[in-house]
């Protein structure tokens, strides 16, 4: 067999080399992803401080220093001692710091978040840790000395401290909003998941990769809601956590204590003239011993009769107690008792609420916990009914048709959302699967980007778009007699049609193809190549991986021959040879197809006006495609292919090809080689009757295709065993006799080269193998116009007499 080149047949396969600018931009628009709402146009103008913001570690150091913060106050109460609370108001300087930085930092970056109301709470949340800070508290007097010993000294410190019990409060109550921080991470990593897997379940077949390296963008109504909602339950908590404290009777004045009686008693007490102070003494010591079994034992007690630099009664580690834990008691002694010299007037006695602090802690520990829970779980409840009902069908809406917007063709292979309680949505949304999948059936691969185009842009319609050039392969099929079939099947033509159809579409895109044109009685496929495998230069396609286009023509031509197959097969076209009205018009009536397959480039763009377009190719290499099927009748034969696609087909194809000529076509005056594959119809056994459901069909062919290029992409793939396998192609190429291949070559080589006697002589031998091979018959009626001799200006090639 001759695989040499004829003229025009320049070889297209070159090393692997770099595509140009305008390549590589083209790679990029395509890969871009599509966002029809524009959810992607808020970008960040300082878009590396929002991924340091948005870092997993910065997110988790931020985490653990607002847990540092809603509980270290109490941990300290807890757990340490007075000298320890300088060490804690480091820890806290420095947790001041880094939100300072975050948010300076989102300030920047993040737009919208200057002056909302998520700055202002993270800026008071920031602020309200000053008073948790010791060194300040004294500073500004909410900490009174630990040496208060004159009548003001106590004063100022009782002050102090109602003071800061008050402020110790609203501190509390502050730092609650400091869990709207956790909340918010919480939530943000929840609704990423979710939105993930929405994605994913709407398309399950996408891409994995494409999916983690694509951030998905909450919809502009969803950030919306979920910001209302989770400042509407913000503030309610907030409001309830100031108030209820105001309804209770504490909060306006402080309740009497065992130890304020029991100092007025001794004052009282003193002030008696019968008192001795002994007397005094074992009233002090009494008051002492009930009190140690209380929870506010007596830490400091002094009276007027002892010296100033004497103490009547202090427990030890008094001067490392803080000021919280205290509370003064305090009254003036009028000594009427004479022998008793008074040095003052102030009887004072300080209790420690070491304990009460502790609980109080432990408490507000507890209430955190209970705040925060209520907050969490109270806005997902909120959220969650709107979430459910609106927000997550309009999610998944925004996906799909940011998906279709992407790729159209997809919508096919979108499923359809089942009836639920959200049934407008639910009906919405399908409305826009199948919108999508008619427009993916109307338009095409080829009105993809038509599609895209104006679904991705703002404005007004605009389909008419200049078209573009593209290198593919390009497949004709035509039914034979399908004016005598539309005037005897009338409105039954149509079911006629379509069952061919679907064979025609089922086969092309289970083997990388793509229906185009359906022309009544002929079909327009397309096997288009990736722009990223080729560069072009003069009109010529310069491959970079000749494996990839070897896998493309290879898969048009088996898509063919198992057309081929199929419509001699299946049962609903076998059924036509049993139909009456057409064995009347065409006796022993079969469906017969005729194909041609050619490779070049085309236009690909809308063809028509406003009022209706059609997606399409228009090139002489379509025209190509076409003149190769019509010329199928001339030599007899079901399939030509031309030579510029036959020497793409790999090795183990290229035994079944055999050229059968080499011809100018209307309207050009290269030459083009014609090539065939013997296709044995004769007796094929009929294909078992399809049993699968309208909804299996289409999952089971997803699996044949997906099956499919599994096979093909595989590193030691070999097509060979594919024919092997195949039950449709082996029973194609049943009778595939490499000896008369052998012997029909000899005779065409003399043919080409002018030896007509020589010719005719190996085609008879070769005859005597076929009788009616067709390409024989053809090439012999040629010689016999002019008697066995070639012409004086014979170029090994002649002018096709037909379209």
């Amino acid at each position: 067999m001759n695989n040499s080149i004829h003229p025009g047949m320049r070889s297209s396969v070159h090393p692997i080399q770099e595509n140009d600018k305008s390549q590589s931009d083209s790679d990029d628009e395509q890969d871009e992803e599509i966002d029809v709402f524009h959810n992607n146009d808020d970008k960040a103008k300082f878009p590396f401080i929002e991924k340091f913001l948005n870092n997993i570690a910065f997110q988790i150091l931020i985490s653990i220093l607002t847990f540092y913060t809603l509980f270290s106050n109490d941990i300290k109460m807890l757990a340490f001692r007075k000298d320890a609370d300088y060490t804690f108001d480091v820890l806290t300087i420095m947790c001041m710091c880094v939100f300072g930085v975050e948010i300076l930092l989102a300030s920047i970056a993040k737009q919208g978040y200057l002056f909302s109301f998520f700055f202002w709470l993270d800026l008071i949340s920031t602020v309200s840790m000053i008073l948790d800070l010791t060194l300040f508290n004294e500073a500004v007097g909410l900490v009174a000395e630990n040496s208060a010993k004159t009548q003001s000294q106590v004063a100022s410190a009782g002050k102090g401290q109602k003071q800061g019990t008050k402020a110790a409060q609203i501190v509390r109550l502050v730092r609650l909003i400091r869990i709207v921080k956790l909340y918010k991470a919480v939530y943000d990593h929840r609704e990423n998941q979710l939105q993930l897997k929405k994605r994913l379940s709407v398309h399950p077949t996408q891409d994995m990769e494409d999916n983690n390296n694509n951030k998905v963008k909450e919809s502009r109504v969803s950030k919306r809601l979920s910001d209302q909602t989770t400042k509407k339950v913000i503030i309610l908590v907030i409001v309830l956590l100031l108030v209820m404290p105001v309804f209770d009777a504490s909060y306006w004045y402080d309740s009497a204590m065992s130890l304020d009686y029991a100092t007025r008693f001794i004052a009282n007490f003193s002030s008696l003239s019968t008192t001795s102070y002994d007397d005094i003494k074992t009233a002090y010591n009494y008051v002492i011993q009930q009190h140690s079994v209380l929870q506010t034992p007596v830490a400091y007690l002094n009276t007027p009769f002892t010296p100033t630099n004497q103490v009547d009664y202090i427990i030890p580690g008094y001067d490392n107690m803080r000021e919280s834990e205290k509370t003064y008691y305090y009254t003036i002694v009028n000594n009427q008792t004479s022998g008793i010299f008074q040095y003052s007037n102030l009887m004072l006695v300080v209790s420690d609420n070491t304990q009460l602090t502790k609980l109080t802690a432990m408490i507000d520990i507890i209430n955190i916990l209970f705040v925060s829970c209520v907050l969490l779980f109270g806005a997902i409840a909120f959220a969650r009914d709107a979430q459910k009902l609106a927000l997550e069908p309009i999610e998944r809406m925004i996906m799909k048709v940011n998906l279709i917007a992407k790729n159209p063709l997809i919508a096919k292979e979108l499923k359809l959302e089942s009836a639920n309680q959200q049934q407008e949505m639910t009906q919405i949304e399908n409305a826009i699967i199948k919108i999508g999948a008619l427009l993916a059936l109307g338009f095409g691969d080829a009105g993809c980007e038509i599609i895209t185009l104006n679904m991705a842009k703002n404005g007004d319609l605009d389909p008419m778009l200049p078209g573009k050039r593209k290198w593919a392969v390009y497949g004709f099929c035509d039914i034979r007699n399908f004016t005598d079939a539309t005037e005897v099947l009338q409105k039954d033509v149509m079911i006629f049609v379509n069952n061919i159809a679907e064979i025609v579409h089922s086969m092309v895109d289970r083997y990388k193809g793509s229906a185009n044109k359906n022309i009544g009685d002929a079909f327009l496929l397309v096997w288009k190549i990736n722009e990223q495998q080729y560069v072009e230069e003069d009109g010529v396609a310069i491959w970079n991986d000749i494996r990839y286009i070897n896998n493309i023509a290879d898969s048009a031509l088996i898509a063919f021959m198992k057309i081929f197959a199929k419509i001699n097969r299946e049962q609903q076209i076998l059924a036509y040879r049993e139909d009456t009205r057409l064995n009347q018009r065409l006796p022993n009536y079969k469906v017969k197809m005729g194909f041609g397959l050619h490779i070049g480039w085309g236009i690909e763009g809308a063809i028509g006006s406003e009022f209706k377009i059609d997606a399409s190719y228009l090139s002489p290499n379509v025209n190509m495609a076409s003149r190769l099927e019509a010329a199928t009748k001339q030599y007899g034969v079901a399939l030509l292919i031309s030579g510029e696609l036959q020497q793409y087909f790999s090795s183990t194809i290229q035994k079944y090809v055999r050229q059968i000529d080499v011809v100018t076509v209307k309207g050009s005056v290269k030459p083009v080689g014609l090539y065939t594959v013997e296709m044995d119809d004769h007796d094929l056994p009929p294909s078992k009757y399809d049993l699968l459901t309208r909804e299996q069909k289409p999952i089971v062919m997803y699996e044949k295709k997906q099956n499919y290029e599994q096979i093909v992409d595989q590193e030691d793939y070999d097509i060979e065993d594919y024919f092997k396998q195949n039950k449709d192609l082996v029973l194609l190429l049943r009778n595939y006799d490499p000896d008369f291949y052998h012997i029909f070559n000899q005779g065409f080589q003399g043919y080409l080269l002018g030896n007509w006697k020589e010719a005719q002589m190996y085609f008879e031998r070769a005859k005597a193998i076929r009788p009616h091979d067709g390409p024989i018959a053809t090439l012999q009626s040629v010689l016999a116009e002019h008697n066995i001799k070639a012409p004086s200006d014979w170029k090994g090639y002649r002018e096709l007499t037909e379209k």
